[in-house]
Order: C-alpha cells, then sequence, then structure tokens
C-alpha cells in the first residue's frame, strides 16, 4: 500500500521592537509541504521594516528549483529537516537543518537535554527550548541587542 501522506505546514509571525530611538518591524509567512516525510515545496516571504525577500522551492524532475528574491538555484534533494519543522517537534538531525527562508544549510547543536542552538547568517542565533519533544520556548539572541523570546501557543 503506498502512503500519499502530505503534510502542509503554515506558519505566520509578526513582531515589533522598539530598540533605542529605532522601531524594528518584521513579518514572516511560511507555506511548507512535506510528502513521505521529504520537503516538496516551499514559499516564504520575510518583510523587514519596508524590505520584503520571498524564497520559493518547488521539487521538480528529481531536483530542487529554488527561487530567492531575483535568482535562481538548483539543488539537489532531500530535504528531510527543515527550519518550519522546528515550530512543530524536536530536531529530527541533531547537527543542520535547512533553512527555507534562506534556502541552504544552517548548522544545529545540541547544548542540552531538549535544547538546540541554530545560528543564523545575520549574527542571530535561535536557541530552542523542548519539553517533551514539543516546542516550549524559542529565544532569539542577537550581540549587543540581547534577547527576545517568544512563547507558541496553539490554534
Amino acid at each position: 500500500m503506498t502512503n500519499d501522506s502530505i503534510t502542509a505546514y503554515t506558519l505566520n509571525s509578526n513582531s515589533e521592537a522598539h530598540v533605542f530611538f529605532t522601531t524594528r518591524k518584521i513579518s514572516l509567512h511560511y507555506d511548507i509541504l512535506y510528502k513521505h516525510n521529504q520537503l516538496i515545496s516551499s514559499y516564504s516571504k520575510n518583510i523587514r521594516n519596508d524590505e520584503i525577500h520571498e524564497t520559493s522551492i518547488q521539487l521538480q524532475n528529481g531536483n530542487y528549483i529554488l527561487k530567492k528574491d531575483n535568482e535562481s538555484f538548483c539543488m539537489k534533494p532531500p530535504v528531510e529537516c527543515s527550519t518550519v519543522k522546528l515550530f512543530f517537534h524536536e530536531p529530527c538531525n541533531s547537527e543542520k537543518v535547512f533553512s527555507e527562508r534562506l534556502g541552504d544549510y544552517r548548522p544545529l547543536k545540541k547544548t542540552g537535554n531538549g535544547v538546540y542552538e541554530m545560528e543564523l547568517k545575520e549574527g542571530l542565533t535561535y536557541i530552542y527550548h523542548y519539553k517533551s519533544g514539543k516546542l516550549a520556548e524559542l529565544e532569539m539572541r542577537k550581540a549587543l541587542l540581547g534577547s527576545v523570546y517568544l512563547r507558541p501557543s496553539a490554534k
């Protein structure tokens, strides 16, 4: 029997930060599809203040076609562990995770029981805290600016 199970992940996040005399608004939107635990398509839109960045990924003819802003790339599958999954359960790979927004793999380090750390290119560190395999808290840390904590809420 063939299992054609498709899992859809949707993630929306909006935040506003006031640091010194600067206001920073960030909006993130993700639509991700997995089939048989393999990424088959992804769309992410990242708005920082008025700057918009979009990344789309499609599995076509055995390769991923990645479009990031105005550039296109081809990459080999499979992608089985990606950042959007980290919001729903503990990582399936404790060494690296694929960033749908950046279009590449980021190092992931297990730093404790249920605690994982991932560094992004912008000098930002995400620290994921899990309880019973579910995300309990996400700490976003940036040098000189301190940390911001997010606690997921289920709808």
